[in-house]
């Protein structure tokens, strides 16, 4: 048998920021998945879904 300990538990992602908003998202069977309308502008592509992660850009004081 493998044991596993988590000993922490934080992410970005599509479905949230926090652990408590990820849980309830998952929790709730919801995806980030959306129309990306700023990728009309470009021609060719075969879809227009993508799944943006929402405040990447501000990360929390601990993580830089």
């Amino acid at each position: 048998m493998t044991r596993v300990v988590v000993t922490g538990v934080g992410g970005y992602s599509p479905v949230g920021n926090d652990w408590p908003e990820i849980e309830s998202n998952l929790r709730s069977l919801r995806n980030g998945v959306r129309y990306m309308k700023e990728w009309e502008v470009y021609d060719g592509l075969n879809t227009r879904l993508g799944a943006p992660v929402v405040g990447f850009g501000n990360p929390p004081s601990f993580i830089r």
